[in-house]
């Protein structure tokens, strides 16, 4: 997986098309998958912006500012 289908999943929330719980669905179902490989370039940025997405509850809610938040670190490689 790269950095681009998580960013393709928030620009889609951002528009309106999923909702906080779908894309929280989606991010469980990816961090749940083993024979999901992440890119290796981006892994640890990319597992934790996914785990971030899986437990808002833990985390932080899933808001338009935090989409743009992950997106953002996931365009520079960093968790911020």
């Amino acid at each position: 997986m790269k950095p681009s289908h998580i960013e393709n999943v928030l620009n889609r929330f951002l528009s309106g098309e999923l909702t906080k719980n779908q894309v929280r669905d989606w991010a469980n179902a990816v961090e749940r998958r083993e024979d999901i490989e992440l890119d290796k370039q981006f892994r640890d940025t990319m597992g934790e912006m996914v785990f971030w997405l899986a437990n808002p509850s833990i985390n932080f809610p899933i808001t338009e500012e935090l989409a743009k938040r992950v997106i953002s670190n996931l365009q520079t490689n960093t968790v911020r």
